[in-house]
């Protein structure tokens, strides 16, 4: 089996998209007849090959983070020119992580994979998710570890049935909405301005100007 696997983060390979994707991509690759390619949809130069490849897989993957509930823009405009689908049984798969940890924020947007693959004309094969996703960059491995190695699963089912596990997936969507006592602590995180904190680390570390992300939020950059 051939996976062709889309990254829509703008961080490409730094990405936690992809830092998760690994571990879902090390399970698919255990069984020796699959295969597998990462494209980068962040190398505008070479969305025209990207799309001419489209045909050479058996099962499509797009992975990008949800951003303030959005998708990236770039994600959209390669969804945007992606043709239809020449042969009905090809599959595609999608993956999301996020920085909120309650699922059923993304519930909408799962409907909308679905229509745009039957638009496409693909069998649609499913919705990954896994908020909390920057866990994998900011904590301590212990803290990621036990979700990884569901990915892990979760590729290698794919890889061994051409499939995903819906078990596997119900599970990594917990929680579907926070309790009353997480509320409570986020809100903490929030009102001492440990989030922010965290937000401006991160626009420092891509090089972006904290200032100028505030005063012109869309400014290209």
């Amino acid at each position: 089996m051939k996976l062709l696997v889309f990254n829509g983060s703008p961080r490409k390979g730094k990405s936690n998209t992809k830092k998760i994707l690994d571990h879902f991509l090390r399970g698919f690759a255990q069984n020796s007849n699959n295969s597998f390619e990462m494209c980068y949809l962040m190398e505008e130069d070479k969305l025209q090959f990207y799309l001419e490849k489209l045909n050479d897989a058996d099962v499509i993957l797009i992975g990008f983070p949800l951003y303030v509930t959005s998708m990236p823009g770039i994600v959209k405009r390669f969804i945007e020119k992606m043709p239809k689908n020449p042969d009905a049984t090809r599959k595609i798969i999608f993956f999301i992580q996020s920085g909120f940890p309650e699922s059923y924020q993304v519930d909408y947007l799962e409907h909308y994979l679905s229509k745009l693959a039957k638009r496409l004309n693909y069998t649609y094969s499913g919705m990954i998710f896994k908020g909390m996703g920057a866990s994998v960059e900011i904590m301590p491995e212990i803290f990621s570890s036990a979700f990884l190695r569901e990915l892990y699963k979760l590729g290698e089912h794919l890889g061994n049935t051409g499939s995903l596990n819906n078990k596997v997936i119900n599970h990594l969507k917990n929680p579907v909405k926070l309790p009353i006592p997480a509320i409570v602590f986020y809100k903490l995180f929030i009102r001492f301005g440990i989030v922010d904190s965290f937000t401006y680390q991160q626009l420092k570390n891509n090089g972006i100007s904290v200032k100028e992300s505030l005063s012109k939020p869309l400014i290209s950059v």
